[in-house]
């Protein structure tokens, strides 16, 4: 890893949120310290640079970001799934399945993926006795005429666990 130590750094080191608002709000005069703090040794200053770049809506650093999911930091790799709300691509959907499946960053992670397939309905869902599946929107299911031609997505449960309903003859009241 680079050493990223540069003006931006130091700006963390005194304060982390202003360091952050402050390169945000004036991005074209900060945007090389803030891509070269990617590198930095210091996970603080790595997890400020992907904040920045997510409140200055830089989508450019796009593939520097994606590297850094697999950041030793969990603040860090947390602040990569952060900017991937709104910086999703349809090739992250595999590093961001894998991530539900290692169980890191579960409810980030899922965010990420609900938002790239469109925010039609939750992607993670548990039950009470710690199940965990994903959900999977299906549609258009129904077509209308007129205007309004499709009802929206109805998410479809995706489980290896089958549904027992107990028959008529079972039941009693």
């Amino acid at each position: 890893m680079g050493t990223g130590d540069n003006s931006f750094s130091h700006f963390v080191a005194s304060d982390w949120a202003s360091a952050v608002r402050e390169a945000a709000a004036k991005f074209a005069e900060w945007e090389a310290n803030v891509m070269d703090s990617l590198n930095s040794a210091n996970p603080e200053v790595r997890s400020a640079a992907i904040a920045t770049l997510n409140e200055a809506g830089c989508a450019a650093a796009h593939d520097s970001v994606v590297r850094l999911l697999k950041d030793e930091n969990p603040e860090v790799r947390a602040e990569a799934l952060e900017y991937l709300f709104d910086f999703a691509r349809p090739e992250d959907a595999p590093v961001l399945l894998a991530l539900l499946r290692e169980k890191d960053h579960l409810f980030l992670a899922s965010e990420a993926l609900n938002r790239l397939c469109g925010g039609v309905g939750p992607v993670l869902d548990s039950d009470p006795g710690g199940h965990i599946a994903l959900v999977e929107a299906m549609g258009p299911n129904v077509s209308w005429p007129g205007d309004c031609d499709a009802q929206a997505p109805v998410p479809r449960l995706q489980s290896a666990r089958i549904l027992a309903v107990p028959s008529a003859l079972n039941s009693s009241l």
